[in-house]
């Protein structure tokens, strides 16, 4: 089998699409819950109980929801900002890269040197209508622009021998 090979250079577009990739609906949606979690917390909080019991659940129950919801808003934030702050920090990250799929791993090459990733250390793959992503973290990876192929034809042909070395949930492919 013939191994896909392509050429990318990235712009500020792809690392935005990528960063409302990564973050999607998941952070929104942790987001509003926290929010609401916390608010509802705050209300408990605020009522007058009839009883010493009903204060004490407060307490040591709503209270520490209360918490965890605010945690959730604030560590979904940082996410993001840890991806931004990763891809703006990297001098080189819209560099001339080169990606091939090989037989042990999914090897890249730029100006810095060589590197192969073995299909192993891949944790997930993800396709949308204007990009390849493979991820070896849960917000760092591999950047593939659609348009950096000749057309439609290579791009499926560099996702489908990416898919042949990805087993299990891996493979999940993103909606188009």
């Amino acid at each position: 089998m013939e191994s896909a090979r392509v050429t990318v250079c990235l712009k500020p577009e792809d690392l935005q699409n990528f960063t409302k990739f990564v973050a999607g609906t998941r952070v929104r949606v942790a987001q509003a819950a926290g929010m609401i979690v916390a608010a509802m917390s705050v209300w408990a909080m605020l009522q007058r109980g009839p009883d010493f019991q009903t204060n004490v659940f407060r307490i040591f129950f709503v209270a520490p929801i209360g918490i965890v919801g605010i945690w959730i808003i604030f560590s979904y934030g940082r996410s993001l900002k840890s991806i931004k702050h990763y891809t703006l920090t990297d001098p080189n990250v819209f560099d001339a890269r080169s990606f091939e799929v090989r037989e042990d791993g999914f090897f890249s090459e730029d100006t810095n040197g060589q590197s192969l990733a073995r299909w192993t250390s891949i944790r997930r793959f993800a396709e949308t209508e204007d990009a390849i992503y493979l991820f070896q973290s849960p917000v760092r990876g591999f950047i593939i622009p659609k348009r950096c192929f000749a057309g439609a034809t290579e791009a499926a042909i560099f996702s489908n021998q990416v898919l042949l070395h990805l087993k299990g949930d891996r493979a999940s492919v993103a909606a188009k």
